[in-house]
């Protein structure tokens, strides 16, 4: 739904072209637009703080070399809540395995980040890897097109369904708060979201997922029976007693 005129796009680039791609897009951003960056990469962490790579980048260097050479994640987001936008959201599509992790770097995955007033999405939880965000993109672009759900609310059900999928495996990470509702195409919702969010988790064997769905709609009336559920999918612990053989 965005203008072409408001979309910079740019694919394989330097960090002069990273940046410069960069520089466009906050340059049309006007006070009270809705800004929407994606990034599809590579991503390194090093001492807590995340980077995009760009295609010259030199996976033989170390630590110092990566940061001089790629294009902070940080930064990028400051500029982001500086620019007036009322709605941010921030998708890292990267694949979070660290390209010198054998030096002196951070370990595994990108580190967490926080934003104040913007939504900011991981394909897998901080710390961790993925080979493959094909199924992380299919199923956020399915939410993000739903008419009247909220940015927040489609996320959150890509990442279920990316979990449930996966059984686990992949478990997108969601940080930052979008501080209104916001929702990419506009209409009414046409199913109530728990009873959306409960479909998608109805057939699980985790306890975690059912008790999950109870705290985040404690006034649906699914929640009592999510609250069963996980109950009955907890482990027993049985305690057995024998009476001492008599002497």
């Amino acid at each position: 739904g965005f203008e072409a005129a408001d979309i910079v796009t740019a694919y394989d680039t330097d960090l002069a072209g990273l940046k410069a791609a960069v520089r466009r897009f906050l340059q049309k951003i006007r006070t009270g637009d809705t800004a929407f960056v994606y990034y599809a990469g590579h991503g390194a962490e090093v001492r807590g703080r995340n980077y995009l790579l760009p295609v010259e980048f030199n996976p033989e260097g170390d630590e110092l070399e990566l940061v001089d050479q790629a294009y902070s994640a940080q930064e990028l987001l400051e500029r982001l809540e500086a620019s007036g936008a009322r709605a941010r959201v921030l998708v890292l599509d990267a694949c979070r395995n660290n390209p010198v992790r054998s030096r002196s770097a951070g370990g595994k995955g990108l580190a967490g980040m926080e934003g104040s007033g913007t939504l900011i999405v991981f394909p897998t939880s901080a710390g961790k890897t993925t080979p493959d965000n094909s199924l992380f993109r299919t199923e956020l672009l399915s939410a993000l097109r739903t008419p009247g759900l909220s940015a927040d609310d489609a996320v959150k059900r890509a990442a279920r369904e990316v979990y449930n999928k996966t059984n686990g495996a992949q478990t997108p990470a969601i940080y930052g708060l979008l501080l209104q509702d916001f929702a990419f195409v506009a209409g009414r919702v046409s199913r109530a979201v728990d009873r959306e969010a409960y479909s998608l988790i109805e057939n699980s064997k985790n306890a975690e997922l059912f008790e999950r769905f109870a705290r985040e709609f404690p006034n649906s009336e699914l929640a009592p029976l999510a609250r069963l559920k996980a109950e009955s999918l907890r482990p027993t612990t049985v305690v057995r007693t024998e009476a001492p053989v008599p002497t």
